[in-house]
């Protein structure tokens, strides 16, 4: 077997190799765990992003699908209407059910505006300006108007209101401004009447269709709109492996959201246009022309165009009657209008608000409206933060944190699994070591143990076979030959003893005895064999002791107390003082202490620790030292343990000479 040492540096060799693969092994899943932890997270916010997109794009469509169709009403609406009276022709075959309304039989029929007796929920005041920057509103009619119209006293209406809000108007209004910010295009106005219930009436009057409010809400779908979702597309690509670099993937897919966000501002702008052409293809050709007392002998209408003016939002167009420029519009009542929106998106887009779009430089296409000058405000940190995302945690931070978890756990259980190893390894390796060296302390004990009774045995057995000894001395070489057996007979004992003790994990079965009827049982043979070694035995046992029941194994205490005196009587041979004391004692209710006392030179305190270690004697130190190879005392001790006791070596005054060893032994169960 090699050296001790050569064993622990290979061993410890092996785990310097071990140790540092692990640490690198750790690092680098680490890092590769960091950086999949890092793209997790960016992925998770870019399929946020895209979402958050979608929603914004929806609630875009919503409130684009809404505003088509009011500024569509707005843009149809007939030139017209904008006085507050207008004469209509009135067909023959109609003139019986007017007359029973209008209780006249005129042909001639003066037609009140659907803007003076209608309800606009999203519009303040319809007006006209002039180049003179003069405002009129059918809103507002005079008391003339309405006594040449033969309508005074029908129309209950605001007039401290009207008047309020066309003043407040006329301090605004810019006529170079808005008619600047209309269109140039100019198209002739169809004259046109819609017939229904048997009445001729002017195309969009609103009398005959239901509230303005609710014929937008009717007529405002969000178009069906495919929104391209890549984010199916980049956890496939992410799902092959984790080299790509989740910043780089947030901005593609950022760079994606930008590209869609165009791409969707201009079906919402194509889809604006589209309504706004349908709404003014659906306008009927007339079957009867206006006529007032101004001869209108050419009329033309541009688009309505929305416009900030200050902080108030008009829609306004370009009119041409009789070469006359004229801009007429509506004043939007925005206040009201954004709360209709934000109740409208609120359950996809909540907590939105609007910012007017100033300067054309300043929109943010994804975000801005196709129909107005306005842009959403989102804080889309917030949002997406806040939003109950489908597949997604409200924290990203613990997006990935139970994979993290899982992998750190396991790589703590790795490096764990290291230690147990390693310490179990050790452990394993140590105890083989000691195993060895006990081993080979043992074949060197025993050998010499075995060799001197041997040699002895072979030496006078020939002796004797020869009749060498003469007939007065073969009683003595007989008597040398039985103590060499005895001895040769303890030794073996011992060793199968001890032997039986570390195989068997068995409890040493127990009885009730006096320790008088122990005494008895092998008190003879210890005086014996004390004798043999010129020593006497001196028992400082009072009767009372004696009488004291135990609780134990009687052939044990045979055997450990036969041990003790036969060690003390090896090791105190030299005594001046040749006795050997045996006494016992109370030692607390429950326990009794006996001791085995000799006078000879005592125990090294160097010795002290190793005196209960199995074979622990070297083969020098069994030739330099009393006989024996250091197991009686060890296996005294594990005899005492299966007792449920305890050997010790006890403490004397000092100045004295020898050593007393102690076995604690309980009397009750």
């Amino acid at each position: 077997m090699k050296k001790p040492w050569q064993i622990w540096s290979l061993y410890f060799g092996c785990l310097l190799m071990v140790i540092p693969a692990m640490v690198w092994f750790s690092a680098q899943s680490l890092n590769l765990e960091k950086a999949r932890e890092t793209d997790r997270i960016q992925t998770e916010l870019a399929r946020r992003e895209a979402e958050l997109q979608e929603r914004v794009s929806s609630a875009l469509w919503r409130m684009d699908g809404f505003l088509t169709n009011l500024i569509a009403r707005e843009s149809t609406r007939p030139w017209y209407w904008y006085q507050a009276f207008f004469n209509e022709t009135i067909p023959k075959n109609e003139l019986e059910s007017i007359s029973k309304k209008t209780k006249s039989m005129d042909s001639a029929l003066c037609i009140a505006s659907p803007l003076l007796y209608q309800d606009f929920p999203y519009v303040k005041l319809h007006f006209e300006v002039d180049r003179n920057n003069s405002v009129t509103s059918p809103q507002l009619p005079t008391k003339s108007e309405l006594s040449q119209a033969g309508q005074l006293g029908r129309f209950n209406l605001d007039w401290d209101s009207n008047n309020l809000l066309k003043e407040q108007f006329e301090e605004i209004s810019d006529y170079g401004f808005l008619s600047s910010s209309c269109s140039s295009e100019l198209l002739s106005s169809p004259k046109q009447t819609v017939s229904r219930g048997g009445v001729t009436v002017p195309a969009g009057d609103l009398s005959a269709t239901g509230s303005d409010e609710q014929v937008l809400l009717e007529k405002s779908p969000v178009p069906p709109v495919e929104i391209v979702n890549d984010m199916e597309q980049l956890e496939q690509q992410t799902s092959r492996g984790y080299q790509s670099d989740g910043i780089q993937k947030q901005m593609v897919q950022q760079s994606r959201n930008v590209a869609r966000s165009e791409d969707e501002f201009s079906q919402r702008q194509q889809y604006a246009s589209n309504a706004l052409s349908e709404w003014q293809q659906n306008r009927l050709p007339n079957t009867s022309v206006p006529s007032d007392s101004r001869r209108v002998e050419s009329i033309q209408e541009g688009v309505m165009q929305p416009v900030w003016l200050n902080d108030h939002l008009l829609l306004v167009r370009r009119v041409k009657r009789n070469n006359e420029p004229l801009v007429q519009g509506c004043w939007m009542n925005w206040q009201k209008l954004q709360t209709a929106l934000t109740e409208m998106v609120e359950d996809i887009l909540p907590e939105v608000q609007f910012e007017p779009i100033l300067d054309p430089a300043q929109i943010a296409v994804g975000q801005a409206l196709a129909t107005l000058p306005v842009q959403l405000v989102i804080d889309r940190s917030k949002l997406i933060e806040t939003l109950d995302l489908e597949n997604g945690s409200d924290n990203l931070e613990g997006v990935a944190t139970s994979q993290t978890n899982v992998f750190r756990s396991s790589l703590w259980f790795a490096w764990l699994g290291l230690a147990f190893a390693a310490i179990g390894g050790g452990i394993l390796l140590r105890g083989l070591l000691q195993l060895s060296e006990r081993r080979e302390a043992f074949v060197s004990a025993v050998s010499h143990e075995l060799r001197t009774p041997l040699t002895t045995f072979r030496m006078y057995a020939e002796m004797l076979a020869e009749k060498m000894v003469p007939a007065e001395r073969q009683q003595q070489y007989a008597q040398t030959l039985k103590v060499e057996a005895e001895r040769l007979s303890h030794l073996v004992e011992n060793v199968l003893q001890f032997a039986r003790l570390e195989r068997s994990r068995q409890k040493t079965r127990l009885e009730r005895a006096t320790l008088e009827s122990i005494l008895v049982r092998f008190v003879e043979r210890l005086e014996t064999h004390v004798e043999l070694s010129n020593m006497e035995l001196v028992q400082e046992i009072t009767d009372q002791m004696k009488q004291q029941e135990l609780w134990t194994d009687p052939a044990a205490i045979e055997q450990i107390l036969f041990n003790l005196v036969d060690n003390a009587c090896k090791y105190a041979a030299t005594a001046d003082n040749r006795q050997i004391v045996l006494s016992a004692q109370k030692l607390g209710e429950k326990q009794m202490l006996l001791s085995v006392r000799d006078f000879g030179p005592g125990i090294p305190a160097k010795d002290r620790s190793r005196l209960f270690r199995p074979f622990h004697k070297s083969d020098m130190e069994a030739a330099n030292t009393a006989q024996g190879v250091g197991l009686g005392l060890a296996l005294c001790r594990r005899m005492a343990k299966s007792l449920g006791g305890q050997l010790r070596i006890g403490n004397l005054p000092a100045g004295q000479p020898g050593a007393i060893l102690e076995l604690i032994i309980p009397q009750n169960n």
